[in-house]
């Protein structure tokens, strides 16, 4: 039976029939209409759009647009997510100028992929202004429960963490999380609603995967929309994987 459901789940991965999972989207970072002349920006890819993240200014030129104007954008860091997402982090080539209107764009991606309003924006008005200020903690955070929700093929898996963090734009969270048997660890930005930080992964994608039996610990660094970072400090944080209430584990 268990071999029959594989096979089955297999087929709709592949096929049409899988309707609850696109297969290919952009996502950007920060959601908001306005910017500082200093933004930074996260772009992240799901399934075959992690082809266009990794070919961001070698096969697909990627840069801001306001009229005549471009400014390149340059790659500061690359992430690979451990379930279909690949990121990249962006900054200006170039001071952005206050009251301008800029679009991303991306040169010759293929035709599967865009950047319209609902991949979270994509044009953003320049405030007059250069954000130095970093975000305040006022807690550490603490882990307050797991996820573990069965739908289709793959179960939603997370560990949610509280954010008890403060800062005067968007925040997107460096995460960085080890595999204390392994040794492996894995980084990857997590935007965060303000209140939780979830880590693991919905039923498609995800930065995070997590194996039965393994513990693992993390560490947070709070990134501002202008790049001002409050970097992690002291012990990070262990945890494990979400289990079933029978305490079998699921992935």
């Amino acid at each position: 039976m268990k071999t029959i459901f594989s096979i089955a789940c297999s087929l709709l991965l592949a096929g049409n029939l899988f309707a609850d999972c696109q297969m290919s989207g952009l996502f950007v970072f920060p959601k908001g209409n306005t910017i500082r002349q200093n933004p930074v920006f996260v772009l992240d890819g799901f399934g075959f759009s992690e082809h266009t993240i990794e070919g961001l200014n070698k096969d697909y030129p990627v840069y801001l647009q306001a009229g005549d104007i471009k400014v390149p954008l340059i790659v500061r860091e690359m992430h690979k997510g451990q379930f279909e997402l690949t990121q990249a982090v962006l900054v200006p080539a170039d001071t952005l100028i206050a009251g301008l209107a800029y679009s991303l764009r991306i040169d010759g991606m293929p035709a599967y992929d865009n950047l319209d309003r609902h991949s979270g924006g994509g044009t953003w008005t320049v405030i007059e202004g250069f954000d130095t200020l970093t975000p305040v903690m006022n807690a550490r955070p603490k882990e307050m429960k797991k996820i573990l929700e069965l739908y289709g093929c793959s179960p939603v898996s997370y560990v949610v963490f509280n954010c008890p963090v403060m800062d005067g734009s968007e925040l997107i969270v460096r995460t960085t999380v080890k595999n204390l048997k392994t040794g492996m660890e894995t980084v990857y930005y997590i935007e965060t609603d303000g209140m939780e930080i979830k880590v693991g992964h919905d039923m498609c994608l995800g930065a995070f995967k997590f194996n039965d039996g393994d513990r693992y610990e993390l560490e947070f660094d709070f990134m501002d929309a202008s790049g001002n970072v409050l970097a992690w400090s002291g012990p990070r944080i262990q945890f494990k994987k979400p289990v079933k209430e029978t305490g079998s584990e699921e992935e």
